[in-house]
């Protein structure tokens, strides 16, 4: 098991590497953030809609747990095709949105999970056992995986793409 960061290094990793993935796009011009390619099919606006779905999955777990609730699995696919499944989802319902409009949703729910975060104990997030759901992980594990290693992720994949068009 990884080692358990407090709040306030949760709070500083995530905005360094969401910072770090903003930086890595910002010079990129419309045409490099709408071709596809850069995973699969998926185009750098695909990828900006897949982590923006995956951060309001994210707000919706911490508000459950702010109210004592515990989330509800996705849906009853298997645990091995879910995240395809809803990752295929997640890209044809976003497919036709502006590039605007999905960069606006991608700063909007970062700040709203940041926020969420700020609203948490350390307790909550590191306790492994305060969430029966979460199958002895602590929430900050799943904070991580929804946030910064996701961020992390893909912006290695955009290096590799952006590598391969020079």
């Amino acid at each position: 098991m990884e080692a358990l960061l407090d709040k306030t290094t949760i709070l500083d990793t995530i905005e360094t590497e969401y910072k770090a993935f903003a930086d890595l796009l910002a010079p990129l011009d419309g045409w490099q953030l709408t071709t596809p390619g850069v995973i699969g099919a998926w185009s750098i606006k695909d990828l900006l809609a897949h982590l923006t779905v995956w951060q309001k999955h994210l707000l919706m777990l911490l508000r459950e747990t702010l109210e004592g609730t515990e989330p509800a699995p996705l849906d009853d696919h298997s645990v091995s095709d879910e995240m395809g499944y809803w990752d295929e989802q997640f890209y044809a319902a976003a497919k036709a949105r502006p590039l605007n409009e999905v960069w606006a949703a991608f700063h909007a729910t970062y700040a709203q999970v940041k926020q969420a975060i700020e609203a948490l104990s350390e307790e909550t997030l590191k306790d492994p056992r305060k969430f029966a759901w979460l199958d002895g992980e602590a929430l900050q594990q799943i904070i991580a995986s929804e946030t910064y290693e996701h961020y992390n992720d893909h912006a290695l994949a955009v290096h590799v793409w952006l590598a391969d068009a020079e």
